[in-house]
């Protein structure tokens, strides 16, 4: 009997801790990681195609910042004189200035990702209003949702062929559940969501805009510049994703990686820990534990996780945390980012038939992407791109083929980058793109990765170099000052995984011991 209440407390300990870590992965996650959903948008009666309608302000709570909210409404299909209307939301934060020179237009990250969730600094907005327009596929009236995508997915590991045919299985589900509500997705591409940016344009009588620009939002300002040339005074683009480069290469993500492990090695306080840390992140993703205790890891989820917590310099730390502590022998780390990597990809989007749509545009079906982007003898692979291997089940066509490789443009356009971004590595705006940019410059600035790292970590000087050059045409870059990578993690993985075992595993003894203090009791009132 005594053997069987252990097995069940063994039971529950591992039915808990899951739970736990689910819980904990959440509350890492929250925010940073977090889908961006907007409320929903209707027609309004009687609407035509390329006005606004319910424009109206209000004051910022907290700020006393002016802003305009309404709705635009656009064809969904421009080429169809009957075509269905779609709606998409709009949001104005006002100029302080009453006599305001161009606007900025925003352009945010993504695919999948809504539009709507910018927060100016006011150095801009002491000369020029911010305007954010919905994209379409993800905000307003019509969203390519697909909340089944990853449904029966994790029965497996993720980059396994029976979770990728999984995926397609559901993604094909899908589209035929957006057919029959008669929405038509060959008109989701990234030329029509710049074609509502020029609708709002005209509708908000601006005459020439600016574009601010991150991420995948850097390919739609390209796009903006091809297809309204004369429209966009300047353009600034922050972690810039040149045409083709959806795809992550995994030579590219090796070279990153590396270029960390040089900067750990400068370090006196952890260089003593690896001497090689790009040798040891790779010897564990190559002899990765199935399990730790009871808690199964899946490798796919762990690389997946590693790669995007590399997008920051401030999430370096905690991953390289997390390999060397495996490295030596303790896994508990793995088992936590294997847990968060699920919950990571649960949450991230609900659109991902926007996410897979806009992709499409760099698909090339002579690549076989579930092996080029595996990890064969690479560090991590190229665990984004593996999921590029679906993309062969889009079968609807797209406009944005057009745009495949780089045009010249005269637009002044400014490029800032990171030499530690994963994402959007610089060298691919420096080789990629410079060349056709006949009034562009690049930055590159030192130790920094991905788009946050870059608007956030000074802020202030980031709103002076946009501000200053949208002014004047030249970036006043004199506030950013060198940065060190500090390889300190701001969440040990391995530690909050034993934390929260200890945790539970100290309740169930409590409850255990409780349960057996009762039957003591119960058995000594008995004998009396």
């Amino acid at each position: 009997m005594f053997v069987l209440q252990m097995l069940l407390v063994q039971n529950l300990i591992a039915v808990k801790m899951k739970k736990t870590l689910l819980i904990l992965s959440a509350a890492l996650l929250i925010g940073a990681c977090s889908r961006q959903t907007t409320e929903e948008y209707t027609l309004p009666a009687n609407a035509e195609a390329g006005k606004i309608y319910d424009l109206s302000s209000y004051e910022e709570e907290g700020t006393g910042r002016l802003i305009s909210e309404g709705t635009l409404v656009v064809a969904e299909n421009r080429e169809l004189k009957d075509s269905r209307l779609i709606a998409l939301p709009v949001k104005v934060y006002k100029s302080f200035n009453p006599d305001p020179g161009e606007p900025v237009f925003w352009l945010t990250g993504g695919p999948g990702g809504s539009n709507l969730t910018y927060w100016p600094p006011d150095e801009v907005l002491e000369q020029r209003d911010v305007v954010m327009i919905g994209y379409r596929g993800v905000d307003g009236s019509t969203v390519l949702d697909c909340p089944d995508f990853l449904d029966g997915v994790f029965d497996h590991n993720f980059f396994s062929p029976e979770a990728l045919a999984q995926m397609q299985k559901n993604l094909a589900v899908r589209q035929e559940y957006w057919k029959e509500q008669g929405i038509d997705v060959s008109c989701y591409t990234m030329s029509d969501v710049i074609d509502d940016m020029e609708s709002a344009r005209l509708a908000l009588n601006y005459d020439r805009i600016n574009l601010l620009s991150v991420s995948y939002g850097t390919r739609l300002a390209q796009i903006f510049s091809y297809r309204y040339p004369e429209t966009v005074k300047r353009s600034i683009m922050v972690s810039v994703n040149p045409p083709g480069r959806f795809v992550w290469d995994p030579e590219t993500i090796d070279r990153q990686i590396e270029q960390y492990s040089d900067l750990w090695a400068q370090d006196s306080v952890y260089s003593k820990k690896k001497d090689d840390l790009a040798s040891c992140v790779k010897r564990v993703t190559h002899n990765m534990p199935e399990r730790w205790l009871f808690f199964k890891i899946d490798p796919d989820r762990v690389r997946f996780a590693t790669f995007m917590g590399l997008y920051h310099t401030d999430g370096a730390g905690s991953v390289f945390d997390t390999f060397v502590a495996a490295d030596n022998g303790d896994a508990s780390g793995l088992a936590l980012v294997s847990v968060m990597g699920k919950f990571q990809l649960k949450s991230m989007f609900t659109t991902w038939g926007d996410l897979i749509g806009k992709s499409f545009a760099d698909y090339d079906p002579s690549v076989d992407y579930s092996e080029k982007m595996k990890l064969n003898n690479h560090i991590i692979g190229s665990p984004g791109s593996q999921l590029f291997a679906i993309s062969g089940a889009w079968d609807i066509e797209t406009k944005d083929t057009l745009y495949k490789k780089p045009l010249y443009t005269d637009v002044q356009t400014l490029m800032l980058s990171g030499n530690l971004d994963l994402s959007t590595p610089a060298e691919y705006a420096t080789e990629e793109l410079l060349p056709y940019l006949n009034n562009g410059k690049q930055y590159i600035l030192s130790n920094y990765g991905h788009v946050a790292d870059i608007m956030y970590r000074q802020h202030e000087a980031f709103a002076r170099a946009i501000s200053s050059y949208y002014a004047t045409g030249e970036a006043d870059m004199s506030g950013y000052e060198q940065q060190e990578v500090d390889f300190t993690p701001v969440r040990s993985f391995p530690q909050l995984a034993k934390i929260a075992l200890s945790v539970v595993v100290g309740v169930l003894l409590l409850i255990t011991g409780i349960v057996f203090l009762i039957r003591f009791l119960v058995r000594r009132r008995k004998k009396s």
